[in-house]
């Protein structure tokens, strides 16, 4: 089987013109897998009707704060704090406090 990484170098996008090839193309990939390939892509989230909605669904967090900056990180379904602190180019900076989960 093709990694990923091999597999997103040896599609060209643009020279596929069918809907319908694209989305039997990538049938094979489960949902985070195609959510991390079209993230920057918005001709392929207007295919798949992808939106803001289906990251958090996948990821089962959301972020209250800048990209660049401080915020702060929560669990949708029970909107416990999971992470409060710094953010650079949208990721955890380390600087900040993580909070463990008991459930």
């Amino acid at each position: 089987m093709i990694e990923i990484k091999d597999f997103k170098s040896k599609i060209k996008y643009n020279l596929i013109k069918s809907p319908y090839i694209i989305t039997n193309i990538f049938s094979f990939l489960n949902e985070k897998q195609k959510l991390n390939m079209i993230i920057y892509n918005n001709k392929l989230q207007k295919i798949f009707s992808v939106d803001i909605r289906d990251y958090k669904k996948i990821s089962k967090k959301y972020r209250i704060g800048e990209k660049n900056g401080k915020g702060k990180e929560y669990i949708i379904d029970t909107n416990r704090l999971i992470f409060d602190g710094e953010y650079i180019n949208g990721k955890r900076n380390g600087k900040g406090k993580e909070y463990t989960i008991i459930l």
